[in-house]
């Protein structure tokens, strides 16, 4: 790379009208190798000399460029891309609008009273296509786990752990007593890898992933609780 630092001009007489002038240039000095900011090279000063046509000196211009190797740049980072949004349909849409305001919801039959998780169109015990949104509590057991290592994703970080996590019973709907078993699968957030155990106790909290997304998330209990 090269760089222009400066320039000096002298004359030695003003020029006319009809002066006929040639020039010269030659390398007037090259200095030793030295390192700035922009990188290591040398600083090269050439001389421009114009004569007239009795070869008399009119003027000169000593310019001086900094020829470099520029400073080896460490490659930028890429930014991390967003997490892949799961995808929504007719049926499960309501789910995530239920999540981005901070509510963890399953589905409730509402002619026989079943709860009910994934969301769907059809009871599976009465087949009824009616349904009522139900609360779900924030915490649970891991039901089973697995930790992904390959394929990978950017959007994530590995080892991955991945949990099934029995949610706690709920209010009982339609006249039923609330114990239907609801799982859901989710990623755990602040909590080790050797926390993860079959049984163990994790509360669930809602968090955003990007701006328009709000997913869950379970955190293994501290203590070791088991259930």
């Amino acid at each position: 790379s090269v760089v222009g630092t400066n320039s000096e001009q002298t004359y030695k007489r003003y020029l006319r009208p009809g002066d006929r002038l040639t020039m010269r240039t030659v390398i007037d000095s090259i200095s030793d190798e030295k390192t700035t900011g922009l990188g290591t090279g040398h600083f090269v000063s050439t001389r421009q000399d114009y004569y007239d046509a009795d070869d008399q000196l009119v003027g000169s211009m000593l310019f001086r460029i900094f020829r470099f190797q520029p400073k080896a740049k460490a490659p930028a980072a890429k930014p991390k891309p967003p997490r892949p949004r799961p995808a929504t349909t007719h049926d499960n849409q309501w789910w995530f609008d239920e999540l981005n305001e901070g509510r963890l919801c399953a589905q409730a039959c509402a002619d026989c009273g079943r709860v009910r998780f994934p969301t769907g169109p059809l009871c599976p015990s009465c087949h009824s296509r009616a349904y009522d949104k139900v609360e779900m509590p924030m915490s649970g057991t891991i039901h089973s786990y697995v930790v992904a290592h390959y394929p990978q994703v950017p959007s994530f970080d590995y080892p991955l752990p991945i949990v099934l996590v029995d949610i706690d019973p709920g209010t009982s709907h339609a006249g039923k007593t609330g114990n239907d078993k609801v799982r859901m699968i989710m990623n755990t957030a602040d909590s080790p890898e050797s926390a993860l155990a079959v049984g163990a106790r994790v509360r669930i909290e809602i968090r955003a992933t990007d701006p328009d997304m709000k997913l869950p998330f379970a955190i293994i209990d501290s203590t070791g609780a088991t259930s």
